[in-house]
């Protein structure tokens, strides 16, 4: 598994299918927008990383619509 994340990547965390769909990294932080195919949530999260073995991140907010999920990842990136 590749610690190297980028728009279009793949994963999975648990039971959960991601998909990178925008990410931007500062220094030591990084924000990523992730599409989550098992239920069509799209997932806004913070200090995304590997960690054996699996990604995990600091925190996420969910959106059922990604509208939405795109305005909020466009208002976090700007306290990076």
């Amino acid at each position: 598994m590749s610690d190297i994340i980028k728009p279009g990547m793949r994963f999975i965390n648990g039971l959960m299918e991601l998909t990178v769909l925008c990410y931007d990294e500062i220094k030591d932080k990084n924000l990523a927008l992730l599409f989550c195919s098992n239920d069509g949530l799209f997932i806004t999260v913070r200090n995304l990383c590997l960690w054996q073995k699996q990604y995990v991140w600091s925190w996420g907010h969910y959106f059922s619509n990604i509208n939405e999920a795109v305005k909020d990842y466009e208002t976090r990136k700007k306290d990076l």
